[in-house]
């Protein structure tokens, strides 16, 4: 009986610490399983991706590539698939290494600075 017992106690306890965890909000929102962060938003089923790219920096490229004809999506400071293949066209244009980052070659061609 004590055995029992036990077993249930560390059944009721174990049930009432999964209460205290919180869920993880994406996920049992609805949101696919990404998050916003200020450096960027990372969706699996959108195929974006968290970058360490600062959200005015990415604003600022997305505004240039726009003004110089690419389509970039929204100007919205987020770094999605629109994005990285609008600065790879630009790069294959400007005949600098295709990587689809905001490297170096890049922000100086396209924003005149490193």
């Amino acid at each position: 009986m004590k055995t029992q017992f036990r077993n249930y106690l560390i059944v009721l306890a174990s049930t009432f610490m999964l209460l205290l965890i919180p869920p993880n909000i994406n996920e049992s929102y609805g949101f696919g399983g990404g998050y916003y962060s200020p450096g960027g938003y990372y969706s699996p089923s959108v195929n974006y991706r968290t970058t360490t790219y600062p959200y005015n920096l990415v604003k600022k490229a997305q505004k240039e590539l726009m003004r110089k004809g690419y389509k970039v999506g929204k100007v919205d400071g987020i770094w999605g698939t629109k994005t990285s293949n609008a600065v790879k066209q630009f790069q294959a244009k400007e005949k600098i290494a295709v990587t689809g980052e905001l490297d170096t070659a890049t922000k100086q061609m396209l924003l005149g600075k490193n």
